[in-house]
């Protein structure tokens, strides 16, 4: 799905844009719940032809990243 970042990238893009110390202080996996019920994400899906299966293995690679950082000079 276009937009998609892995983690490594985006704490490099953090990195990249002048911070340092940077911390991951939580992760969380995205509910797969939110995803199979959302309309949007329904219409992706088939639109996709992503499978149920899919879904669920999708559902686990999916994360909330809490970032902390501090703006280098």
């Amino acid at each position: 799905i276009s937009g998609a970042m892995l983690k490594d990238d985006y704490l490099g893009a953090i990195k990249s844009a002048g911070f340092k110390d940077i911390k991951v202080i939580e992760e969380t996996n995205f509910p797969i719940e939110s995803m199979a019920n959302d309309p949007t994400a329904q219409v992706i899906m088939k639109e996709m032809k992503i499978t149920p299966e899919k879904v669920k293995e999708i559902g686990q690679a999916v994360l909330s990243v809490k970032v902390q950082a501090v703006k280098g000079k």
